[in-house]
């Protein structure tokens, strides 16, 4: 095991693909021990080649998750207070406890990108699994590059310009969603660029859809929705996916320009091997370790 603040070399960890068409798991690194900006360029390095990290075996204070986040952008506020931690604001509690109301619940079971619905969407998230069932609880991940390169040439020239207006739970809802039997909280509305250019890694280009994507500017509006949902239905289609449990101890981080989610749907129970508990960290910008982070 390396020490803190060592160089950090190929033997001290060991990297294992997920299930699936993309993602890394990663065991051997500490982020209680390991917080330099070596460790943290390298991590980003096999995010962004990987699209998806898991850090297993972490044992982390609110006080340690929450640094570690702002080392990644600027963590946002959830919207919604009482998901919100008291003395961490940037903590956003997620579990499948009795105490959640019916309306919330199963909320995430759609695919998106996390904030797409404001002006500027969340780069990158995380979520650190305090308490997991023994069954269910998976997330889904779409390679929405992937997506857009393999879409028809013919498709990538109609999109090059196109923008859609994103607001909250805005989209139509295709196969296994839940988006339209929910209430969407008032919201505005935002233009993202359907081929959306990855910020941070250059060369990129992602399919931006997620479940907020209502209307193409421009475009006849049910002409623009049907569009989007023959996107949504490409992008989120099975051989593009991969799907992740989180086991406790487990430290997830996606980049949210190069992967849309999903939940998939739990039973909610306070019993023990049932009960799920995670802590949750998205960011915006870039992080503060790269050489060149933007503001």
């Amino acid at each position: 095991m390396a020490t803190k603040n060592a160089l950090l070399r190929p033997e001290d960890f060991g990297v294992t693909p997920l299930e699936g068409r993309f993602g890394v798991r990663i065991e051997g690194i500490d982020l209680n021990e390991r917080d330099d900006d070596g460790t943290l360029q390298l991590l980003s390095e096999l995010l962004f080649m990987h699209k998806v990290v898991v850090l297993s075996g972490q044992q982390l204070e609110d006080e340690r998750f929450v640094r570690f986040g702002h080392q990644w952008g600027r963590p946002i506020n959830f919207f919604k207070e009482d998901h919100r931690g008291v003395v961490h604001p940037e903590l956003i509690r997620v579990s499948n406890a009795t105490t959640v109301p019916m309306e919330h619940r199963d909320g995430a079971v759609q695919w998106h990108n996390d904030s797409s619905y404001d002006e500027v969407p969340a780069s990158i998230t995380m979520l650190y699994c305090l308490q997991a069932p023994d069954q269910g609880g998976e997330t889904l991940f779409a390679d929405i590059v992937a997506a857009y390169d393999e879409l028809p040439a013919a498709t990538r020239d109609r999109i090059a310009t196109a923008s859609a207006w994103h607001t909250m739970l805005g989209a139509p809802a295709i196969e296994g969603e839940m988006i339209d039997k929910m209430i969407a909280p008032p919201w505005g509305r935002y233009l993202h660029p359907l081929a959306y250019p990855h910020p941070i890694v250059p060369g990129r280009t992602a399919l931006y859809t997620s479940a907020t994507a209502e209307s193409i500017d421009g475009m006849d509006y049910e002409e623009g929705r049907e569009l989007i949902r023959s996107l949504r239905r490409h992008s989120f289609g099975p051989r593009f996916q991969t799907s992740y449990k989180l086991r406790q101890g487990d430290l997830i981080l996606w980049d949210n320009f190069s992967v849309a989610h999903s939940a998939t749907p739990i039973e909610y129970s306070d019993e023990p091997g049932k009960f799920r508990l995670l802590q949750r960290i998205s960011t915006k910008g870039a992080p503060s370790f790269l050489p060149r982070a933007r503001p």
